[in-house]
């Protein structure tokens, strides 16, 4: 029979990603055991298979961090397009991409990425465009020799439409393949690539030589799937895109989607077990930390606590030591401390009633900096950089004491340094 803390403890990165992105469930208040089998059911699932394979392969864009922005994945597509690149792929994936270039020889083919905003410095545009990059594309080929231009946009989260598109044909026409003297004689394709598609969008549409082609992230996915299997140069880099799309840039709208949300389904209660085994993990980590933060004045909030271990909330206990000043006054501030989360990890200290005024008096009591003036409310952050770079933590059996001393040695030393100023001292 397979132990649930032991399969938990061995496939804790792809049951968290089931956890965070598809289940979204409170722990238990009656911890029922998993059904006989479930376990053994749940790891002989082939969609449960394809996502630990996912999530246990090396990736260098989740190592480097190099796909935070948009610009970065028009750089790798960009590399994936041009034929003169040593991937080894030569036109298939750009063709596979851009029917219009079918025809086109490798020789004749342009792709330009770093310089694309270079020849927009002298466009004028009837409206004026919104945001830094105005109405620069991100991705631009074109084959001068066939007639033939594409341009990709690549969004993640602004949203952008027609009317971003009919500028970036306008420009195709007008200001660059006039250049060879034929603007309305080339073949064009313009791929908005983005994670979802509007209801009321079109996924293709054509007119006057123009392809618009709507192009999800999934879609986009199963296209170069076959490139990541080919054996080419860089057959690998092609796989740590497509892992790195299904697992951390939009897990919702992946290769992955369709068999998780099943999984999700299909495994409810084993999962919910899981979920529970997770949950007991957070809080003996969060407990063990417990003599830690009573030293610095805090106690954990066993209430919260019990249905809540991504931020967990801390009540603060004014001791005899502490100056007068902060007896009257620590009241106003509430405190917090997020490890488990997918954001930067960090103990927290907030006003209860948001005050610009009272603010600026607390940020300099605690000798904080300000980052945004515009929160009446924050008043310390104190990031609590981990020794793993997996948001969540990836938290197991094994990792549980390296964490907990890893936080300890943070709250003895940056967390102190800011509290003590105030416990001891009078407001300036």
């Amino acid at each position: 029979m397979i132990n649930i803390k032991l399969f938990y403890d061995n496939n804790q990165p792809a049951i968290d990603f089931l956890l965070d992105n598809f289940a979204k469930w409170q722990p238990d208040s009656i911890a029922s055991a998993a059904p006989d089998g479930a376990l053994a059911a749940l790891a002989g699932d082939p969609a449960f298979q394809a996502i630990a394979a996912a999530t246990v392969r090396p990736n260098m864009f989740v190592a480097t961090g190099n796909m935070t922005r948009e610009s970065h994945h028009s750089n790798f597509l960009a590399w994936l397009l041009s034929p003169r690149e040593n991937h080894g792929f030569g036109t298939d994936i750009l063709r596979t991409l851009f029917p219009i270039f079918e025809h086109s020889r490798a020789e004749d083919i342009v792709v330009l990425r770093e310089h694309v905003a270079d020849l927009f410095e002298d466009e004028e545009t009837a409206e004026k465009a919104s945001g830094p990059r105005g109405s620069r594309p991100d991705v631009l080929v074109y084959d001068p020799v066939a007639r033939a231009i594409a341009v990709i946009e690549v969004k993640f989260a602004a949203k952008e439409g027609d009317r971003q598109l009919e500028r970036y044909f306008t420009w195709a026409t007008r200001h660059f393949a006039s250049y060879h003297g034929d603007a309305r004689g080339w073949e064009q394709q313009l791929v908005f690539l983005t994670r979802r598609i509007p209801e009321a969008a079109n996924c293709d549409s054509t007119g006057d030589s123009l392809v618009v082609t709507n192009l999800v992230y999934e879609t986009l996915s199963k296209q170069l799937a076959p490139f990541a299997h080919s054996g080419a140069a860089g057959a690998s880099a092609v796989q740590d895109y497509i892992d790195f799309l299904a697992l951390h840039a939009c897990p919702l709208e992946s290769i992955h989607s369709k068999g998780a949300t099943s999984l999700v389904v299909e495994h409810e209660p084993v999962l919910r077990a899981l979920h529970r085994r997770r949950h007991a993990l957070r809080r003996e980590a969060l407990g063990a930390l417990a003599p830690d933060l009573a030293a610095l004045g805090w106690v954990i909030d066993a209430a919260a606590l019990a249905t809540n271990t991504t931020k967990v909330r801390l009540q603060y206990l004014p001791a005899d030591r502490d100056s007068s000043c902060w007896h009257a006054e620590c009241g106003e501030l509430e405190w917090g401390m997020g490890v488990f989360v997918n954001g930067p990890p960090a103990l927290t200290g907030e006003l209860r009633a948001a005050s610009s005024a009272r603010r600026a008096q607390w940020v300099t009591r605690l000798g904080q900096v300000v980052s945004n003036s515009d929160h009446k409310k924050r008043v310390l952050t104190v990031k609590l950089a981990l020794p793993a770079q997996q948001r969540p933590f990836p938290l197991t059996t094994h990792t549980l004491p390296m964490l907990v001393d890893h936080l300890r040695v943070r709250l003895r030393t940056q967390v102190a340094e800011h509290v003590q100023r105030i416990r001891t001292d009078r407001p300036h």
